[in-house]
């Protein structure tokens, strides 16, 4: 699931924050990477306020 395809990730609580127009959806408790077709994709999912 990379590439064209949406990566979701669910780890703990799901959260929802609203950034600039674009709806940023972070559920994780842990910090977490990804390496999907060649871009690194890194989630930093701690208490995370704007």
């Amino acid at each position: 699931m990379c590439g064209d395809e949406v990566l979701i990730v669910t780890c703990s609580v799901f959260q929802v924050w609203m950034c600039s127009g674009k709806m940023l959806i972070v559920t994780c408790s842990v910090f977490q990477v990804w390496m999907c077709s060649g871009k690194v994709l890194i989630v930093m999912c701690y208490v995370f306020q704007v």
